[in-house]
């Protein structure tokens, strides 16, 4: 929970202190409160956020200093299909596609198409061809969802569908979205995705997520992982390498990847 207080037509212009404590903490005394307290610096937007726990302050910074760009830049997105609003039918027609009721883990999908659905030419992009989908529901572990679809089929409106010309840009975007730091970032800055039950990530939010600038090697070593990932040999090697990969391409330090792995295990 964070208490502000706010005048009415007057701007912050200079620092000011504040202090985070996580939920259910044992530490709400003044001395607690003082030891975290830290000075933070306007928005320099009357409208932008502004974050108060000093790790994510500084977390934040860094990604933001070496972010290329945000998924939006990149990649079209779109979310599936609301259902009751198509022509849903049980067997194969001329001009219809399989539609998907299952469901999207990591690196994982689940279930199949059992039935057909009519869609425009311009809905059909998102839904055929190599593509990343991403549920809209965040996992159990406080985890973004994500995989690459192969199989043309139309999704329903809790799979987010993202599109690229670049199949390696694909790759690399599906790698860097299902890393710790992605999940922890989604969880800090979206309300959504921060509450205690159905913890979702919204379209505009997938949009904003970042990809970071990062040199050819370790674009390489991500892409060659994300493979590794999709035919499950080796995954935990594979994702843990990813994770040191994004972490190290954002420039966080041991002690705030730490922190990083701390929070995503005692949410919930």
């Amino acid at each position: 929970t964070c208490m502000t207080s706010f005048q009415k037509g007057l701007l912050l212009t200079s620092d000011y202190r504040a202090a985070f404590l996580e939920k259910k903490s044992d530490d709400i005394t003044a001395d607690g409160i003082n030891r975290q307290l830290r000075m933070i610096s306007p928005p320099t937007s009357p409208t932008g956020p502004v974050y108060v726990v000093a790790e994510v302050s500084d977390i934040l910074e860094k990604i933001e200093k070496h972010k290329q760009g945000v998924v939006g830049d990149f990649l079209d997105a779109k979310r599936g299909i609301e259902a009751y609003k198509y022509d849903i039918v049980p067997r194969k027609r001329a001009g219809y596609q399989p539609f998907f009721t299952g469901n999207i883990y990591r690196y994982a999908i689940e279930g199949e198409a059992t039935r057909y659905v009519a869609v425009s030419d311009s809905e059909l992009r998102f839904h055929s061809g190599k593509r990343i989908g991403v549920r809209r529901i965040i996992s159990r572990a406080n985890r973004i969802m994500a995989t690459l679809l192969v199989d043309d089929f139309v999704v329903k409106k809790d799979i987010y569908n993202l599109v690229a010309d670049d199949a390696d840009l694909l790759l690399f975007a599906l790698a860097v979205m299902n890393s710790s730091l992605l999940s922890y970032l989604l969880q800090t800055c979206y309300m959504a995705a921060s509450k205690d039950d159905f913890r979702q990530i919204s379209l505009a939010a997938l949009r904003s997520l970042p990809l970071p600038c990062m040199d050819k090697h370790d674009r390489r070593t991500v892409v060659s992982s994300v493979n590794a990932m999709l035919k499950a040999r080796n995954s935990r090697i594979h994702d843990k390498l990813i994770d040191e990969v994004v972490f190290k391409a954002f420039g966080l330090t041991n002690r705030e990847v730490e922190y990083v792995h701390d929070f995503l295990q005692r949410r919930g």
